[in-house]
């Protein structure tokens, strides 16, 4: 299984940073207490700063980009962790996801983690970066994991970093797995006429955007 961590981390020893090693040592746990062994590796964004500009100005990706997205696309699953700067994801994280191919990350789980100087800023996850994933195909966690200042050293409560890191990474590994073997993942869903998900879903609800599905309006006047 791979797992790939997109980091917009400005240093080696800041907060995002050691926030994105919690959430990878979850995932690891996970995998290992499920029996998989999870190949993890980090693309850095700030080692691609320049690359990312030349793309903006040029519109093609050089080398080093397009083999960061090759990997991303490559990956079973995604970790991405950004630093919040003025009620807003670091602007190179934004950036790296507003080139990244679209649809690059179809099918894939995604979970969000985010550092910031105050909790009020923890919706930004939510606002703003959920809905870009979204667009990318990505499917994004209900759980995100987000660190304000306060939290450091807080201890390991119920609302803790480190306890929405562990919840995170079981709805990882669980969404992964349910995936790889089909069982409640895209190919279930997508299962022919006849087959087991019709049977395990006999009363779907009727597509209230179909035309011939819809009462007319003059029906619905004689029925009162």
């Amino acid at each position: 299984m791979k797992i790939v961590a997109v980091s917009a981390s400005m240093s080696v020893s800041s907060s995002s940073t050691a926030l994105g090693e919690r959430v990878l040592r979850a995932v690891r746990k996970r995998a290992e207490e499920s029996g998989t062994e999870a190949q993890v590796s980090t693309v850095s964004l700030r080692d691609l700063a320049h690359d990312l500009v030349d793309m903006t100005l040029t519109g093609m990706p050089t080398p080093r980009l397009e083999e960061a997205f090759a990997e991303i696309q490559s990956a079973d699953a995604v970790v991405a962790i950004t630093p919040v700067y003025n009620a807003a994801p670091v602007g190179i994280f934004t950036l790296f996801w507003q080139l990244f191919p679209e649809g690059g990350l179809q099918g894939k789980p995604v979970l969000l983690a985010a550092t910031g100087g105050t909790a009020r800023h923890s919706l930004v996850l939510d606002s703003q970066v959920r809905p870009v994933i979204a667009y990318l195909k990505g499917i994004v966690l209900p759980t995100t994991v987000y660190a304000a200042t306060e939290d450091w050293g807080a201890g390991g409560g119920a609302g803790s970093p480190n306890a929405r890191a562990e919840a995170g990474a079981a709805e990882l590994m669980g969404l992964v797995c349910s995936i790889r073997t089909g069982v409640g993942g895209p190919d279930r869903a997508a299962a022919a006429p006849g087959t087991d998900a019709e049977v395990a879903e006999p009363h779907r609800r009727p597509d209230e955007f179909d035309p011939a599905q819809v009462t007319p309006f003059e029906q619905l006047l004689n029925m009162g």
